[in-house]
């Protein structure tokens, strides 16, 4: 789409996330944040998705994750607050690394390409990234 925005990818959009064993999360403990506020989904129109097909919320043993439209306190996560300024303030951090041949392309989902950095740029916000990968 001509921007870049950081993600880390746990699928290729077709199998399940490698980390869910046996239909369970083997790192729930160091799950990234993201997924600690599944199947809640901060979007660009500040507004938060709730993914109605997630198992924990269609069986008598769901979570109750918003009442009375409010989002509860176990899903809480700063993740949902002010989503479009953490987005645009992230995608004007990353035009610096908008060079291509700092990237190799890894997969595309759903006619979307997703890139690997590269590199050799040093950045705080980075390192920080790719670090985290390090977690997984």
């Amino acid at each position: 789409m001509g921007y870049l925005k950081a993600n880390i990818l746990f699928s290729d959009g077709e199998n399940f996330c490698p980390y869910i064993i046996n239909h369970q999360c083997s790192i729930y403990d160091e799950r990234p944040s993201i997924c600690r506020v599944y199947p809640l989904s901060p979007n660009l129109d500040n507004k938060v998705y709730l993914d109605d097909s997630c198992p924990a919320i269609n069986n008598e043993f769901g979570t109750d994750i918003v009442i009375n439209g409010k989002v509860t306190d176990n899903f809480n996560y700063s993740t949902l607050e002010n989503y479009q300024d953490k987005f645009i303030d992230t995608h004007q951090h990353l035009e610096q690394f908008n060079d291509k041949k700092d990237f190799k392309k890894v997969v595309t989902i759903k006619d979307m390409e997703f890139y690997s950095y590269v590199g050799d740029k040093k950045d705080f916000y980075l390192d920080l990234h790719l670090s985290s990968l390090e977690n997984l």
